[in-house]
């Protein structure tokens, strides 16, 4: 049985899609507002919204969701407004200066994972932690760098650097962003293997390369891994004539060379052939005499 009671002006949100006494132009899930409640324990209820009256064993008080914040990720390059919190925060110290820039809008300039650094317009620089920066958020102020404001530029790079971003080094592997500077142009990643990091300008290029190696994704590398093989070039000419000593024979044997290939030497006795690793030495005959 349900003893809930309800007052005018309740909330309410509708369980059932049918009613002993009647219909009710409603579906499961849809919220109305009381009217009025009637007869004893206040069984029955009116409905703003619709007409007639309904038991109130089909509804339940509306509990409106809570709304839960959308953690903000401040970015390099991003607005956002300075605030007040307790000294030591995720390590971050407050000093009383910073009660000037409350409220006072600026740009993001460092993020790290732990916190986030704020240029205002006077070109002082304040660092808040990454655990309170929703209180930094300006809403729906859309995301943008400024050198005529802000006086930091990305040195023309289009790619859009974000604390936490999973990378990927040629050589180092797989990797995250730990920290992006505008102040210095540069990125800093802490790779998995060998625990080790390094720094990178924001075009991917770590410091002292000449070309990008970083990226969003694992490269592919394709290339050759040996360094490729010289052309063979045979030393035997096809009809040249030939003293081929073999390791398996006691003498050597007369033969006509057909083909001299990287590894055989065909003669022409119907196919057949020598393998070089085989041959304990090889003679070419000089010129052939004719007597007169």
């Amino acid at each position: 049985m349900n003893n809930t009671k309800f007052k005018s002006g309740d909330k309410v949100v509708f369980c059932k899609s049918s009613l002993e006494s009647g219909m009710i132009d409603a579906k499961e899930g849809d919220v109305f507002t009381i009217k009025e409640s009637y007869g004893p324990g206040s069984r029955v209820v009116s409905l703003k919204e619709l007409s007639g009256y309904y038991h109130k064993t089909h509804f339940e008080h509306y509990v409106e969701k809570e709304k839960v914040m959308e953690k903000y990720i401040p970015e390099v390059g991003d607005k956002a407004k300075g605030f007040k919190f307790d000294s030591g925060t995720d390590g971050v110290g407050y000093d009383t200066e910073m009660d000037d820039y409350v409220e006072e809008v600026g740009v993001v300039v460092d993020a790290y994972t732990d916190s986030f650094v704020v240029q205002f317009p006077d070109s002082l620089e304040w660092m808040y932690p990454a655990s309170l920066s929703h209180l930094a958020k300006i809403e729906e102020s859309p995301r943008e760098v400024s050198h005529e404001d802000s006086h930091i530029d990305w040195q023309g790079s289009q790619i859009n650097w974000q604390v936490g971003q999973v990378v990927w080094d040629c050589a180092y592997g797989k990797g995250i962003v730990e920290s992006v500077s505008l102040i210095d142009d540069e990125i800093h990643v802490q790779f998995e293997r060998f625990n080790t990091s390094f720094n990178y300008d924001v075009n991917g290029i770590i410091y002292g390369g000449g070309s990008r190696t970083l990226f969003f994704s694992e490269p592919k590398i394709i290339a050759e891994t040996k360094p490729p093989k010289k052309s063979f070039v045979p030393t035997l000419k096809k009809g040249t004539d030939v003293l081929i000593k073999s390791k398996y024979a006691a003498e050597p044997t007369v033969w006509v060379v057909d083909l001299e290939t990287e590894d055989r030497i065909y003669i022409s006795n119907g196919g057949r052939y020598y393998m070089k690793q085989d041959i304990e030495y090889v003679r070419i005959l000089g010129e052939q005499v004719k007597f007169s």
